[in-house]
């Protein structure tokens, strides 16, 4: 550890555990203050999140500006249970144990993402910087009614600020390790009296790279982000309002494809090597190293405009959100990470165009009986513009219809006891192309629909205002489709069908005392027809594929923890404990290790037909925790407040086949910042200051094991001033 991030984390531990010793300014005394009350809307209104008969992690803005949670990628950090990995282009999300095994064009995740109420349909755009957030729900579980549609490991809300009729707005500049730059704006208020407001929001960042080219010289990782949201907000009436907003986002990040072999396991030792390229260049030996004939790029460009209505109606209130969203992106890179092309993707560009309306009507009113009623719209295009892989020319994609219908409604039996019980109706259909440019061939295309009926039943016990106790069932749903990127995956015959998810859930939460907040979860899902990745061969070709080949148990339990320690100083965590297991697989297609030579790895074969009964799921470590300190004092007429943030992450694995494992991590984050008298914020912040190797991504091929590994540990200098 380096003597700046040694003296950032001994100075921020040490403020933090001031608070339990006597300090002359912090009223030793005084009373710890109450756990603040945090609004969600996880049941589609507004309530107090500990009221919500369900497990859901609430994370406000203001929490994320005192953390090192700076992008959806870091999320992991802030909830157990979730892992954000990605695949080259598209990202990952699990959650608890439920993840996307597919980024290929056209599937989207099983944990879906919402931004304002908007579905973020497509893994390649789901990787961005957060920045002026009102708060981030994270719904775990198969969300059957309310967010029902490719949500059976659960959803991510992110909620961004609305406009504001008081003038506010906040500046801030940081500057870190590897030349990080990033700056950001934020302003908000009326333009025309109580009638319209509106705000902007910009930011800009850009990062030298940290992962070194051994070939070519030069560092891949480099980054680039500059995104813009702009919302209107036209108060009609007390009752009625109208916003419109709209989000632009560019950005470029190649350290995915910066991989190198892990283990030395690379089909590269057995190449042709006409240059005579020393071993430890054709197979470079350290954790941030890389060795490519070329410089590999992975752009991004997204935009999203929606217009949202709330009404009040007095017997219901009407909430509903159209939107217009489009993402493109342009990628290339080698899929072996040798300084030889194996399987050079000269050319990849995804990208998707799509359409989401949805409407919600709630209830008003304190009787025995509340409702809601839902409906929504999806239709998207998903494709790869004619992209260059092999030097073989192809252009494939799937277009999505899909709609739904939902209702839920709760009955008190008494003042204590409520049940609820929820419907929704889904339809998709899947189009899916694919046609060779060069050399030219035979078209393929395919076209299947789906449906689902998905139910949730709850039953709420709630005894006192400070006590809550639920039992949930609920069905998840995600939708059949086809893996596009190939002639054969791109048939009927070759159509997946839809995954389904079982869960029971029972679960407490607890304000014990009014500084302690202590909230537990167990849960069991069955998981029938999970969709997983698949390499079919014949004496002529190796595919990827989509299939329906496995069922699947999983259970665990959670525990969370608010608790006001004293006046100044704060504690809170959270755990993950998560056992899965493949019931039923009796015929997999599996990725080996070729025999060694020379005691080193050589690249991998395919083996069909392992039976992978027993077997854990992909990325599910078998425990996940967090805790984090935070203190707060008084310090030339200022605020001193010092974050201490650790998390710990078990081992687990990379494949279905649980041969290929992310050893277990832990991960301590810093923060300490002072706010002066005239608003203006010093910080410092330390990302991983345990320099804890971990990975974004285990990329497995015939090529071999590949690894890309996030960045070691960063120090990050800031100046912000907010009003």
């Amino acid at each position: 550890m380096t003597s700046t991030a040694r003296l950032l984390t001994v100075s921020a531990i040490a403020l933090c555990a001031a608070g339990a010793t006597a300090a002359p300014a912090l009223a030793q005394d005084a009373e710890p203050h109450a756990i603040e009350e945090v609004i969600v809307t996880a049941q589609r209104r507004g309530e107090n999140l500990q009221d919500v008969p369900a497990t859901v992690t609430a994370i406000t803005g203001e929490a994320l500006s005192r953390s090192a949670v700076q992008n959806t990628s870091d999320l992991t950090k802030a909830v157990p249970g979730l892992t954000m990995v990605r695949s080259t282009v598209g990202s990952q999300p699990t959650l608890r144990g439920i993840g996307t095994r597919s980024v290929s064009t056209g599937n989207e995740s099983n944990v879906a993402l919402y931004v304002d109420g908007v579905y973020q349909a497509q893994p390649f755009a789901n990787f961005f910087e957060l920045n002026d957030i009102e708060r981030i729900e994270v719904l775990k579980g198969p969300q059957g009614t309310l967010y029902g549609r490719n949500a059976t490991g659960g959803a991510i809300s992110i909620v961004t600020k609305r406009p504001s009729f008081t003038p506010t707005g906040s500046f801030s500049a940081s500057y870190g390790t590897d030349n990080l730059r990033k700056g950001s704006i934020y302003l908000s208020g009326p333009i025309l009296g109580d009638t319209l407001a509106g705000s902007l929001s910009v930011i800009g960042l850009k990062q030298d790279g940290y992962i070194r080219n051994v070939f070519l010289g030069g560092k891949l990782g480099e980054r680039y982000t500059t995104s813009i949201r702009a919302k209107l907000l036209w108060k009609i009436s007390d009752d009625f309002e109208i916003g419109v907003n709209a989000f632009n986002l560019n950005q470029a990040d190649n350290a995915n494809p910066g991989w190198h072999a892990l283990n030395g396991n690379t089909v590269a030792r057995t190449l042709p090597n006409p240059n005579n390229l020393p071993i430890d260049i054709r197979v470079p030996q350290g954790d941030y190293e890389t060795s490519s004939f070329f410089k590999p790029f992975l752009k991004l460009r997204a935009k999203q405009y929606d217009v949202n209505t709330r009404a009040s109606l007095g017997w219901a209130d009407f909430n509903g959100v159209v939107a217009y969203k489009e993402n493109y992106a342009n990628a290339s890179y080698d899929s072996g990470g040798t300084v030889r092309p194996v399987t050079h993707i000269q050319s990849l560009r995804p990208f998707s165009r799509g359409y989401w309306a949805e409407g919600v009507l709630t209830s008003t009113g304190d009787g025995a009986l509340s409702w809601l009623l839902g409906a929504n719209y999806f239709r998207d295009l998903s494709e790869a513009r004619p992209s260059l892989v092999a030097n073989a020319l192809s252009y494939y994609g799937i277009r999505s219809k899909a709609a739904s219908v939902f209702a839920e409604a709760s009955y008190k039996i008494t003042d204590e006891l409520s049940v609820t019980g929820g419907l929704r109706y889904n339809y998709d259909k899947k189009d899916a192309f694919f046609t060779p440019v060069s050399p030219a061939g035979v078209s393929t295309s395919g076209s299947k629909s789906f449906d689902s009926v998905t139910p949730r039943l709850v039953v709420k016990y709630q005894p006192d205002p400070d006590l809550n106790f639920y039992a949930s069932y609920s069905e998840g749903f995600k939708s059949g489709g086809f893996a596009a990127d190939s002639a054969a995956g791109a048939t009927v015959a070759r159509a997946v069908e839809p995954e389904t998810v079982k869960a029971y859930e029972v679960g407490v939460k607890s304000d014990l005392i009014r500084n302690l907040r202590l909230n537990l979860a167990t849960f069991l899902y069955n998981y029938n027809d999970l969709q997983v990745l698949a390499v079919i061969t014949t004496p002529t070709s190796s595919v990827s594929l989509l299939s329906n080949a496995a069922k699947a148990r999983i259970y665990g339990g959670e525990a969370s923890v608010d608790w006001a320690l004293t006046d100044a100083l704060t504690l809170r965590g959270g755990l993950s404990l998560l056992h899965t297991e493949f019931t039923r697989f009796p015929a997999a297609t599996v990725i080996e290790q070729r025999p060694l030579v020379n005691g080193l790895g050589v690249g991998n074969v395919t083996v069909n037909g392992v039976n992978l009964k027993g077997r854990e799921l992909m990325r599910a470590p078998d425990h996940t925790f967090n805790v984090s300190l935070e203190h707060r004092a008084d310090l030339l007429d200022g605020e001193l407040t010092s974050t201490v943030s650790f998390f710990r992450s078990a081992r687990y694995w990379a494949d279905v086949n649980n041969r290929v494992a992310q050893p277990a991590y832990n991960i301590l984050d810093a923060t300490v910042a002072w706010r002066a008298p005239n608003n203006i914020t010093l910080s410092v912040s330390g990302k991983n200051l345990t320099n804890a190797k971990y990975s974004t991504q285990i990329f497995i091929n015939a090529n071999g094991d590949q690894v890309t590994y996030d960045r070691p540990r960063q120090i990050i200098v800031g100046v912000a001033y907010d009003f």
